[in-house]
């Protein structure tokens, strides 16, 4: 994948599109269970490990993509 394609997927995880968000699931999945599998007892586990992290990363590509909305309290 290439710099300008995974561009286009932040942009469009940002606009929340969810084609967007599978795209960049699929595109990221095998390198994060590969390290994950590295940690975990199981596969069953990293897996688990894997959804967590995607889960709780897509929302803060929000705030890191568009400057100005996270301002100092």
């Amino acid at each position: 994948m290439g710099e300008k394609e995974l561009h286009q997927l932040i942009n469009g995880c940002v606009k929340q599109d969810r084609k967007s968000q599978k795209m960049l699931y699929k595109a990221f999945y095998g390198f994060s269970m590969a390290i994950c599998l590295r940690y975990a007892t199981d596969r069953d586990e990293a897996a688990s490990v894997v959804n967590q992290g995607f889960l709780k990363r897509l929302p803060v590509l929000i705030p890191m993509t568009q400057p100005g909305l996270l301002k100092p309290g």
